[in-house]
C-alpha cells in the first residue's frame, strides 16, 4: 500500500456500501480508459482515452459523500493550514474577475461560508449562493440570509437570472459536473452579456500533475473526483454559446509560492522519474497547477453599424 501524501485531516469511517465504481467516463461516456497513478485502496483513478478527463473511478457514492461532507467546513475547509492565507487568494481571484464585471447579480456555486462572496458584496454586487454542506451554508446565511440555499445547484430552484456565476474550487468536487455547468448556463441573463468564472480549479495539463500523478498536491480522491483540462470547459461552454474571455494560472503572486524551493522539488521529482524511481513526496505549489477561466455569453448576436 502506498503512503499517501494528501490526506483529509479527519479520519472518517466508511463501509463498502459507501463506494461506487464508474464504468464509463462521466464527461463523454467513453468506456476506454487507462490507469492514472496509484491510489491507496479502495480509491482508483483513470484517464479517459476519449476526452482526457482524469477521474476517480472507484469513489465515494452519494451515501459516502454525505458522510464525508457532513462537517467538512469546520473539519477540513477552515482547518487546513492554507485557510490562514486564503484571503490573499480570494483577493487575487476577485480582482481578476472584477476586471470584466462590476455590477449585477452573482451566484456562487459551492459558496462555503460565503467568504469569497463577501468580496462581491463589498463591491456592491447582489449576492446569492448554493452550498451543500449544512455547517457552511448556515454560516453563509448569517451574512446573506435566504439568498443562500442549502442544496446542490441541480436541486436548487431560482427565479433569478444572473450576470455572473462563480465556481471557485468546486467543479472538481461535483459528481454531475457537466449537468451542473449546463444548468449554470441556463441561469445566466439572456438579454445582456453574462459571465461564468471557473477559478481555483486544478489543471490536469500542468507539469506537476504529469510528473507527480497521485502525489500531486491537488489529488485528493475523496473530494477531487475529476481533474479537468481547460479544453473540457472551452468545448462545453462553446457548445452553449459562450466564449472564452480570459484565463490566468496564478502561482508566483500567491501566498503559497516559494519559487526557488518549488522548482528544486519539481526538479528532484523529474530526476526520480527519469531514473524510473518512485516519487514519494507531495508536489509543491507550482506554475500551471490552478486555473482561473472566464467565459461570457455573446450578448448581442448582431452588430450595429459603426458610426
Amino acid at each position: 500500500v502506498n503512503m499517501r501524501v494528501n490526506e483529509p485531516l479527519v479520519k472518517r469511517e466508511f463501509s463498502q456500501s459507501d463506494y461506487e465504481k464508474l464504468t464509463v467516463c462521466p464527461w463523454c461516456n467513453s468506456k476506454e480508459s487507462e490507469q492514472w497513478g496509484e491510489d491507496d485502496e479502495p480509491y482508483n483513478t483513470v484517464m479517459c482515452r476519449g476526452c482526457g478527463l482524469v477521474y476517480v473511478n472507484y469513489r465515494l457514492n452519494a451515501n459516502g459523500r454525505d458522510k464525508y461532507y457532513r462537517n467538512y467546513y469546520s473539519e477540513e475547509h477552515q482547518a487546513v493550514p492554507e485557510a490562514k492565507v486564503r484571503s490573499d487568494m480570494y483577493q487575487l481571484e476577485f480582482d481578476f474577475i472584477f476586471n470584466y464585471i462590476q455590477t449585477g447579480k452573482v451566484l456562487d456555486v459551492g459558496c462555503s461560508g460565503g467568504e469569497f462572496l463577501t468580496y462581491f458584496q463589498d463591491s456592491g454586487l447582489d449576492c446569492y449562493g448554493v452550498e451543500l454542506a449544512k455547517d457552511a451554508s448556515q454560516i453563509a446565511q448569517l451574512k446573506f440570509g435566504n439568498k443562500i440555499i442549502n442544496k446542490s445547484l441541480l436541486d436548487a430552484d431560482f427565479n433569478e437570472e444572473f450576470d455572473l456565476i462563480v465556481f471557485r474550487g468546486t467543479v472538481e468536487h461535483i459528481p454531475d459536473a457537466k449537468e451542473t455547468l449546463v444548468k449554470a448556463v441556463s441561469l445566466l441573463k439572456k438579454k445582456q452579456k453574462a459571465y461564468i468564472y471557473i477559478t481555483s480549479t486544478p489543471n490536469i495539463e500542468s507539469v506537476s500533475a504529469e510528473i507527480f500523478k497521485t502525489y500531486w498536491t491537488q489529488h485528493l480522491p475523496e473530494e477531487h473526483i475529476y481533474h479537468f483540462k481547460r479544453k473540457h470547459f472551452d468545448d462545453l461552454f462553446s457548445e452553449h454559446g459562450l466564449t472564452s474571455l480570459a484565463s490566468q494560472y496564478f502561482y508566483e503572486e500567491t501566498p503559497y509560492a516559494e519559487v526557488e524551493e518549488d522548482i528544486l522539488k519539481v526538479a528532484e521529482a523529474i530526476k526520480l522519474k527519469r531514473a524510473n524511481k518512485e516519487i514519494t513526496f507531495k508536489s509543491p505549489p507550482f506554475y500551471g497547477n490552478m486555473m482561473s477561466l472566464v467565459y461570457c455569453t455573446e450578448s448581442i448576436k448582431y452588430s450595429w453599424p459603426c458610426r
